[in-house]
């Protein structure tokens, strides 16, 4: 029998200046007609992409214009705003203070006019009392006897002045210690003779003192 051998492998060799079979260049266009030419399309050129700075201008950082925004309306409208709010705000408290210093006023020259008041009434029924067994209004105005007044004896605020002309009459006025409203004291007075007893007061519709000036 005869033996195979393998034949020894061919061995191909390219060299530096070995030209290597060139490929044609695909060409663009319609697949080729049997028997036509393909017609070669020339590609192209197009220019590099470029951005215009003028076209797209660089966005700014937002955070850093808010910031200055921010900073550039408090420097021109921060005093501005913030100044007559506590000008506002000092003159409402200003204002509470005063209706409330007003009203508190009020309020005491009121008390102080009902304790003149209330004196004064103490100072008719004390005259009386002793004058039911002394039978003289002069014997009945000293301290001793009106001590339960309320008030000291005396002339002018905060005082019961009591005085007895003779033995059939006598007058009592009691001041009030505040002013009132207008600025004057509040006064309750009592005059009694033998024709009766009137009472008259100078502050109408005020710590017991009624419109017609009677208490």
């Amino acid at each position: 029998m005869t033996e195979l051998r393998n034949p020894a492998p061919t061995r191909v060799t390219f060299s530096a200046h070995t030209e290597r079979p060139s490929r044609p260049l695909p060409t663009v266009g319609l697949s080729p007609v049997p028997g036509r030419r393909a017609r070669e399309v020339p590609r192209r050129s197009h220019p590099p992409c470029t951005v215009s700075p003028d076209r797209h201008p660089r966005m700014p950082n937002l955070r850093r214009v808010l910031r200055a925004e921010v900073l550039r309306l408090r420097g021109e409208h921060g005093v501005g705003l913030v100044a007559p709010l506590v000008g506002a705000g000092l003159l409402a408290l200003a204002a509470f203070a005063a209706v409330a210093v007003l009203s508190g006023l009020r309020h005491s020259a009121v008390r102080a006019d009902g304790s003149a008041r209330a004196a004064a009434q103490t100072a008719i029924a004390q005259i009386e009392s002793c004058n039911a067994t002394r039978h003289d209004y002069r014997q009945c105005t000293s301290a001793f006897i009106l001590s339960g007044a309320g008030l000291p004896l005396g002339a002018g605020p905060g005082h019961l002045d009591v005085s007895a002309p003779n033995s059939t009459a006598y007058t009592i006025v009691a001041t009030s210690a505040l002013p009132g409203p207008d600025g004057l004291h509040a006064t309750f007075a009592v005059y009694k003779d033998s024709a009766g007893m009137t009472r008259n007061c100078n502050h109408p519709g005020i710590g017991g003192c009624s419109t017609a000036r009677s208490w």
